[in-house]
């Protein structure tokens, strides 16, 4: 029997800095992940994500962020 991987787990950070754009309702979030590295996503601002906040980066065709719970 042949088992399907697992994905991989998610990575976590925190929210260093948020940059609106535009009208389109989109934001650039700068996060420091747990490791130290320094990453920048730019995804819809649906969410309502603050400065400070904890947040798991997933790695799909895209990287995007989502609050952790």
């Amino acid at each position: 029997m042949v088992r399907a991987s697992e994905p991989p787990p998610a990575r976590l950070g925190t929210i260093v800095a948020i940059r609106r754009i535009g009208a389109a309702r989109a934001a650039e979030f700068v996060v420091r992940e747990d490791t130290g590295a320094t990453i920048v996503v730019v995804q819809p601002d649906s969410d309502g994500l603050a400065v400070g906040e904890r947040v798991a980066l997933m790695a799909e065709s895209r990287t995007r962020i989502a609050r952790t719970r």
